[in-house]
């Protein structure tokens, strides 16, 4: 039975030249000109995969989608979208709505072949297998202090995976991620000098790293707090101390499929915008509390000038003195509270940097996800 194709545009020329290419690749094609007309093919016919525009009349192609995935039915359906513009906020956009691919117009018959056949080809594995990775292609970086238990991991991996490096403290594995490419880190809590945690926290502000599948291996029985702390960090999975090994497989076999990734990448970025929104706001407080310092700076040498002005010229003593010490000590202050403001805005404006650097990062291992 030929594979069904769902494609939504305003412009019926669009509609006619694009069905009749399908066509002619043998799959069947509906065509409806707006979101109403498209969901109604949608309620009474199998689709397998959707085409639609984005800028339609009324509502978009971005509302259709939102329909689309509300609905059980066809909430894992395939989505390519047509555009005249690609825009950062509008792959944003798609990525939330797990949009699969962009074409931009005038349509490229070549690529929307490539693409129809990817999507039609990724929706038939993801329904008989949720798409599990082969994780024989798998490199795989394994972090202990205990020299037996690298070896036995590092043995029982490379049965099954492409290739296990093995540190025994966290200066090392960072050394190792310095200059190789792993597909997942495996590593223990507890070690000297410092934690699994702690590499985890630098995994995390590393444009290369943020997002890889991260396993906790820890002899400890897990608590509330270091349950938190793992999810704080966006650890995919705590085992608990011995291993059990098949157990480790299977957990990297969930967590590296393309939906756990997906899931992650996108969990990531919307913390980080949740996170930045409460940045923003206690930063911002932190700079006011220096402007009404500086205010109340201000005012208090206002006070100390109206005292010096009652003292004069031939008959200053030490309660002069003492003023004129005591307005440089105000004088001081608020020079002391402006470079402080100074300063703050540059940490903030720094770090504003550094985030923007690890959420670009993240849309780009979203994007070569859909690859």
């Amino acid at each position: 039975m030929n594979q069904t194709i769902l494609i939504v545009d305003d412009e019926p020329g669009i509609l006619e030249v694009v069905k009749e290419a399908l066509t002619q690749k043998e799959y069947e094609v509906h065509s409806a000109e707006g979101v109403d007309a498209a969901l109604k093919i949608l309620a009474m016919n199998k689709i397998d995969l959707i085409i639609t525009d984005i800028a339609m009349p009324g509502k978009n192609g971005f509302v259709l989608v939102e329909e689309i995935r509300k609905s059980h039915k066809n909430r894992n359906l395939p989505v390519i979208m047509l555009t005249g513009l690609k825009t950062k906020d509008m792959v944003k956009r798609g990525l939330e709505l797990k949009v699969n691919d962009y074409l931009t117009k005038p349509v490229d018959f070549n690529k929307l072949f490539t693409s129809v056949a990817k999507q039609l080809d990724r929706d038939k594995t993801e329904q008989s297998s949720e798409i599990s990775t082969n994780i024989s292609d798998l490199n795989a970086l394994v972090i202990d202090d205990e020299q037996d238990i690298l070896a036995l991991v590092k043995e029982f991996l490379e049965m099954n995976i492409k290739f296990a490096a093995t540190a025994d403290s966290v200066d090392r594995a960072i050394n190792l991620l310095s200059s190789n490419n792993y597909d997942i880190i495996i590593t223990d809590v507890s070690m000297p000098e410092k934690s699994g945690f702690e590499l985890i926290e630098w995994i995390n502000n590393n444009p290369d790293w943020i997002g890889i599948p991260v396993i906790i291996m820890t002899g400890v029985i897990r608590d509330v707090h270091s349950v938190m702390r793992a999810q704080q960090l966006w650890i995919d999975k705590y085992l608990v101390k011995p291993i059990d090994l098949q157990q480790l497989l299977s957990s990297i076999t969930e967590i590296c499929n393309y939906n756990s990734r997906r899931t992650k990448l996108l969990k990531i970025s919307k913390t980080m915008d949740d996170r930045e929104s409460q940045r923003a706001h206690e930063e911002e407080n932190y700079l006011d509390r220096l402007r009404k310092s500086i205010q109340n700076a201000k005012q208090e040498g206002i006070k100390v000038d109206q005292e010096m002005k009652k003292y004069s010229t031939g008959n200053k003593g030490k309660d002069y003195f003492d003023l004129e010490m005591k307005k440089q000590s105000v004088e001081d202050e608020i020079s002391a509270y402006q470079d402080e403001i100074i300063n703050a805005k540059k940490t903030f404006h720094e770090r504003k940097k550094h985030i923007i650097k690890l959420k670009r990062s993240l849309y780009k291992k979203l994007d070569n996800l859909n690859i």
